[in-house]
């Protein structure tokens, strides 16, 4: 569960909101069977409080903000709030094309070359969408939001690879590539440096 960027979704939100917490790692592999009666479907994270069990990357910090309203990341107006949540969906399809290229390049999946340099372009047309989608510091405007926390940790997987072998595209000293991606370049350095984010 260290390296689940669906887990880090939840563990980033609750460093944000000051929540401490117990963290039970276990093999993404070789689940134990307890994990299943936490969550039948075996995914992570989830989240027990107070006996009642929260599943899903994307709901938990949710009902973190609901269970915990004066800490909430996401914005109090509906209206804001839901542009929060209209921006993560735009942004979500960069998951599965990021999951797709890694696999690709690294044979993960069996990939002919054609089909690698297909998901590269892919790739970077899901890295210029959310470089369009990027109007100030963050996604959530002045400072990071609900968006910025959920997409991060998967950006943060796909620059352990840029840079090498069947990734040159993407640039490791800079990553995504600040001449090709200025703002979201200067997004990721900035998500980097901040405490919750570790």
């Amino acid at each position: 569960m260290r390296f689940c960027p669906f887990a880090e979704r939840a563990l980033i939100y609750l460093a944000k909101k000051g929540i401490k917490a117990e963290v039970v790692n276990i093999n993404l592999s070789e689940k134990p069977d307890w994990y299943f009666k936490k969550h039948p479907e075996g995914k992570v994270p989830a989240l027990e409080y107070n006996g009642n069990i929260v599943v899903e990357s994307a709901i938990i910090p949710q009902y973190l903000d609901d269970l915990l309203p004066e800490t909430s990341v996401l914005p109090k107006d509906p209206y804001e709030r839901a542009k929060q949540r209209i921006l993560l969906e735009q942004l979500s399809s960069m998951m599965n094309v990021s999951f797709q290229f890694i696999g690709a390049v690294y044979g993960v999946f069996r990939a002919t070359p054609e089909d690698r340099q297909a998901k590269e372009e892919r790739l970077h047309t899901e890295l210029a969408k959310a470089e369009s989608l990027l109007e100030k510091e963050y996604f959530g405007g002045d400072h990071a939001g609900f968006a910025d926390y959920m997409i991060y940790p998967f950006y943060e997987r796909l620059a352990l690879f840029a840079g090498q072998s069947g990734a040159q595209s993407l640039h490791k000293e800079d990553f995504p590539g600040r001449q090709q991606y200025h703002r979201l370049t200067e997004w990721f350095r900035n998500m980097q440096s901040l405490p919750e984010v570790f």
